[in-house]
């Protein structure tokens, strides 16, 4: 799943998403970003508009994407299955989190009879904090030893 570039133009803006600069920063909250047009997309969240609303909830949500991700909390589909302990998940960065719990232990090293394997790309992340791909990130998974 490689981004096909055509222009120079868009080279340019693909290579941002792989350098650690972020010149960019929201007045507000002061978070950073690699790109200008992210703050725009990013300042929403710091206003009172919300127009997405759950029905169930009630929750209002500034972007859409965060909503679609919001309602799969009140559904009781879990397509997301791990395949060491069978376990099921509602989006895949719950799967992705219970492999890293499950994979590493909490004084860094390895759980019983789990091996930690490394590969790209990782899950995305979960709604509200997307981010740019970024080729040095990993993702964990279980294996037996």
């Amino acid at each position: 799943m490689y981004e096909e570039i055509h222009f120079a133009n868009q080279l340019k803006r693909h290579m941002i998403t792989h350098s650690e600069k972020r010149p960019y920063r929201c007045e507000i909250c002061n978070k950073s970003f690699k790109r200008l047009d992210q703050v725009g997309a990013h300042k929403v969240i710091h206003s009172e508009d919300k127009p997405y609303k759950c029905k169930r909830c009630g929750k209002g949500f500034a972007h859409r994407n965060v909503y679609k991700n919001h309602k799969k909390t009140h559904s009781e589909e879990r397509p997301f299955q791990c395949e060491e302990c069978k376990a099921l998940f509602r989006t895949p960065f719950s799967l992705h989190r219970h492999l890293l719990i499950q994979t590493v232990s909490p004084s860094g090293g390895q759980g019983p009879g789990l091996t930690l394997h490394l590969s790209y790309p990782p899950p995305p992340p979960p709604a509200g904090r997307a981010q740019e791909h970024n080729p040095k990130e990993l993702s964990a998974v279980h294996t037996e030893q």
